[in-house]
């Protein structure tokens, strides 16, 4: 396994950049990436409060909102933001035709067990899976992982994808 990263948003700038673009999911509200612009409509919102104006609350607060929403850091030192229950040992999957990750607990009573699983649809293919991970609240942002980067690093860690079933 991978250590924390000393450079992983080493710099102040990198810090704000991924703190803000975490907090918005890195979205435009609509459907887009976040664009370059929305960094200052933020700072502004939050750093200071007599140049907030209608039209800066609007655009920043008006196009975002959290419900049940929780920061948190991974274990390697990325920024994520997820469900409110998100705990320690909670794990980040990065799942294949998904723009966001999915946030999976560890299932006790199914932990460890393979089972085959007949992915081949009626060809008789068969690989093994790993049972026991429950999804726990949907999708996540990972600041450094939601826009291809987490194939680079597997690729890097000779890390091989894996099937999971859930229960």
């Amino acid at each position: 396994m991978r250590e924390p990263s000393p450079e992983l948003y080493a710099l102040s700038d990198e810090r704000w950049d991924a703190y803000w673009r975490t907090l918005v999911y890195n979205s435009d509200g609509g459907g887009g990436f976040a664009p370059p612009a929305l960094d200052d409509t933020i700072k502004t919102f939050f750093e200071d409060s007599s140049a907030c104006t209608d039209e800066v609350r609007s655009e920043f607060g008006g196009r975002f909102t959290w419900v049940a929403r929780k920061l948190y850091r991974t274990k390697r030192g990325y920024l994520g933001n997820g469900c409110s229950n998100v705990k320690p040992g909670d794990k980040v999957f990065i799942c294949t035709g998904g723009r966001f990750p999915l946030l999976l607990r560890e299932d006790r009573m199914l932990s460890g067990t393979m089972m085959p699983l007949d992915i081949g649809w009626g060809t008789g293919e068969e690989h093994l899976t790993l049972l026991g991970h429950k999804l726990i609240g949907g999708d996540t942002y990972v600041h450094g992982l939601c826009e291809g980067e987490a194939i680079g690093i597997a690729r890097a860690e000779s890390i091989e994808p894996a099937m999971v079933c859930l229960s």
